[in-house]
């Protein structure tokens, strides 16, 4: 697990480089299985359970892809690479002589990925969130992996759906290195989490079909109120309703981007403000009314309602903030489909 901006990266070359500090506190990392504990005069294995007070040792890491996660200090780590910027001449003699300490996590053998995965990412939410704020679109990815049956995890798998298939292919930033994309924390946050939800008249839930429905409800239900031990139903069951609400909500935006049109159709706010995280939430408010009211449809009606649309999404007719997204749900509801 890497996870770090640009911006930070930077800051903490600087550090190193400009104001001639050291790094002092640990970086934390997990290592595999695999490891191997040498003792540093004969070079023999030393299992891990024996080693029971500090010791000098030496540490075999086999040389393969993705052997080590970086849990935190991602940042320290980065200042010491090799680049050719303005910081190269200072820190290239750093390295010969300044150490930074690691502390190791070996995993045992027969942990699972996603147990890895599960580990590292609750270890870096409880060392980062409590220092400074975890953004929020690394919070969801977090969430999404450590507790996957909470609504905020569900609306995060939706759109990950959403943006590898259907009218938002493309437009959504997936990374944070991506760059001119609609950012999917607000819509999350703000609009998917509320049309997926298990509770209420306006989601999606009512709709969907399942053996397993009322267990996947009283699990989401649990998970979202933070609750540690609940009895989950099979992840079949899971990726089924996160399925269902990926296509009803991309047969709506099918109609959507027909009424809007191909040269509106960017996220390019001098030209348009249809792909704004207001528009795409103003839709999402919308889908909660059609289900409110029975409207529900195929790809082939919206394709026929939403041309009633006389909403103006020219940067000088949309008058809709940010926070203003009901409102615009509501009036692409009454124009498209109320009788």
């Amino acid at each position: 697990m890497l996870l770090c901006t640009k911006s930070s990266c930077l800051r903490s070359c600087e550090y190193l480089s400009q104001d001639e500090r050291v790094f002092i506190n640990n970086a934390i990392v997990s290592l595999p299985p695999s490891t191997k504990i040498l003792d540093p005069d004969t070079k023999r294995q030393i299992e891990i359970k024996s080693v029971t007070k500090t010791s000098s040792i030496l540490v075999e890491i086999p040389i393969e892809f993705d052997t080590i996660g970086i849990i935190d200090g991602q940042h320290r780590l980065f200042a010491y690479h090799e680049g050719n910027d303005s910081f190269e001449a200072n820190i290239a003699a750093k390295r010969l002589k300044q150490q930074l300490l690691v502390t190791g996590v070996v995993y045992p053998p027969g942990i699972t990925d996603d147990q890895q995965r599960e580990f590292e990412a609750r270890l870096f939410l409880e060392i980062n969130d409590k220092q400074t704020k975890t953004r929020p679109d690394l919070r969801q990815a977090i969430e999404a992996i450590v507790n996957p049956y909470s609504v905020i995890a569900i609306a995060k798998a939706v759109i990950n759906r959403i943006s590898a298939n259907g009218p938002l292919c493309g437009i959504l930033e997936e990374h944070q290195f991506d760059r001119g994309k609609l950012k999917s924390s607000s819509i999350v946050s703000y609009g998917l989490k509320h049309v997926v939800k298990v509770e209420g008249l306006d989601t999606l839930f009512t709709l969907w079909k399942h053996s397993e429905k009322d267990a996947l409800a009283e699990a989401v239900d649990a998970a979202s109120k933070g609750r540690k031990k609940f009895k989950t139903p099979s992840k079949t069951a899971l990726i089924d309703y996160i399925d269902f609400c990926a296509r009803k909500i991309n047969d709506v935006l099918v109609g959507y981007r027909t009424a809007v049109g191909h040269d509106m159709w960017t996220v390019d706010r001098k030209k348009s403000r249809a792909l704004t995280t207001t528009g795409v939430n103003g839709v999402i408010f919308c889908i909660r009314r059609l289900v409110e009211n029975g409207k529900i449809t195929t790809v082939d009606e919206y394709k026929k309602a939403f041309p009633k649309m006389t909403q103006d999404f020219k940067p000088s007719g949309f008058k809709f903030k940010s926070s203003h997204w009901r409102e615009l749900g509501d009036r692409i509801f009454k124009q498209c489909f109320q009788d």
